[in-house]
């Protein structure tokens, strides 16, 4: 029990880091963000505003260790994007921007063992929100010809 106390006050600590030098991560992320599409299209400030959002649900993660709302944020943040019209390239891309950002803070096994993992996790949910995005448009593509050829 005791272990389990030191590893969370670890991790707590390293979220507070993390908030310490959050506009210097936020800065960090958006600078990868401009070479990316969707991102490159948005203003100075709504990219920054975009980098300030996924870093704060790295750093709640941290703090809490619970991947769940870390997961679920990202698979509404999937899909609000996808609905935009926004490529699943681009929000894989974004993720493999944020891990990087992120990269140099973890300097313990203890963070690694935390943040990896759900990073995959994070990988899986932006491939499967994807993947549901183009089976919904299939889906309408279907219903459109379905209905045309009624006409025809």
């Amino acid at each position: 029990m005791v272990r389990r106390e030191r590893e969370a006050r670890s991790m707590r600590e390293l979220a507070a880091k993390m908030r310490e030098r959050l506009d210097t991560l936020a800065r960090a992320y958006s600078k990868r963000l401009k070479a990316i599409a969707g991102y490159a299209e948005l203003s100075r400030t709504e990219r920054l505003d975009a980098a300030r959002a996924a870093l704060g649900m790295v750093v709640d993660y941290v703090d809490s260790g619970d991947d769940a709302a870390f997961l679920q944020s990202i698979q509404d943040l999937v899909d609000t994007r996808m609905k935009q019209g926004w490529s699943a390239e681009s929000l894989l891309q974004a993720l493999s921007a944020l891990e990087e950002t992120v990269r140099p803070s973890v300097t313990t096994i203890k963070a690694a063992k935390l943040l990896w993992p759900a990073f995959s996790k994070a990988h899986g949910v932006v491939a499967t929100g994807a993947l549901r995005t183009l089976r919904e448009g299939e889906q309408r593509f279907r219903q459109m010809v379905e209905a045309a050829g009624d006409i025809l």
